[in-house]
Order: structure tokens, then sequence, then C-alpha cells
């Protein structure tokens, strides 16, 4: 343990941190409107869009797993390590509001080496490269419904772990385990 007897960075003085203006969470009317024109007008990227708002993933996350991924008898989905943020492979709990939606999604009906997003947002066999393509018809749905323009396709996330955090009762942990 090479241990130093004074912080070389106390010196330095912390910058001011500018509110940010990306990536703002939904409020309830406009979670629930842009929630009903996706499964009207683009009911893949919906279910693109569920996966963010229930299990806190990535795009990247997304795009790579394959119908094999998930476990439909343990209601889990596996994150490889390969494309997982922190390098390290890990399990995640399906909550019980995203099984109707993965059932509803048949994706038993396909091969599971499958990607359940590939070209088009639909199951397939190809890896969609293009997955970074699906932020862009989101925004210009968002635009379309006149929502907040600050909001963009990461916004589930964030309105997920806001609801979370005060249906857990201001849990904090229970949040940083969830994401």
């Amino acid at each position: 343990r090479d241990l130093i007897d004074k912080n070389p960075f106390n010196r330095i003085k912390r910058q001011t941190e500018l509110k940010s203006t990306r990536n703002y969470y939904f409020t309830g009317e406009e979670f629930e409107r842009f929630n009903e024109y996706l499964i009207e007008h683009g009911k893949p990227l919906y279910y693109f869009n569920m996966f963010i708002y229930y299990l806190a993933m990535r795009q990247k996350e997304i795009a790579s797993m394959k119908i094999a991924d998930i476990d439909f008898e343990k209601w889990s989905i596996y994150v490889g390590s390969k494309v997982s943020k922190n390098k390290t492979g890990s399990s995640i709990v399906i909550p019980n509001n995203f099984r109707q939606i993965l059932t509803d999604m048949s994706l038993n009906q396909y091969p599971k080496d499958w990607f359940i997003f590939s070209v088009g947002c639909v199951p397939g066999p190809n890896f969609y490269k293009s997955f970074d393509k699906l932020s862009s018809r989101t925004k210009v749905a968002i635009r379309l419904l006149n929502i907040n323009e600050d909001c963009t396709q990461y916004s589930y996330k964030h309105t997920a772990v806001i609801r979370l955090y005060y249906a857990t009762g201001n849990d904090i942990y229970a949040v940083s385990a969830h994401c």
C-alpha cells in the first residue's frame, strides 16, 4: 500500500457545476402520452425504450442482447462483460411490470441465438450496428408530441430512477443496486 502523507489535489479549486440540460426525466403525463404514441406508431422502439426504463440498461447493452440472455423461468437477463459499462457480466432481475412486455414481444418464437433488437429494431440474426439512430427517432417523436426537448431516449432511465427512488421511500441504495 503506497500511502501518501499529503493530498496533492488539496490546492486545486473545485469548478462550479452547471445545471445539466440533457436527459431530463419525463413528467407522468409526458411519459404516458409518449408511450401511447410509440405503441401506436413505433412498437419496436417502444419495446427498446422499455428495456432502458425497466432494466436501466444502455443502448449498446440492449442492442447486443440475444434472446438466449433472457431466462424466462427465473425472470432474469444476463448482461455480458463484453458489453457492460463496467466490463463485468451480471444478471438483472426482471421486474414484474416488465414481464408482460417481454411476453407480448413473443421472443420464444425466434431462435435463441438471434438478437432481441436486430435490423429494424425487431428480432433477427444480425447485430444492429445503427442502434444509436434510435435516439434520433425518439427525438423526432418528442418534438412531434411537443414534449420537453431536453428529454431524450436516455430520459427513460432518469424517469425510472426518480420513480424508483420515491417508490422505495427515498432509498438511494435500492436505486443504486438496480442501476
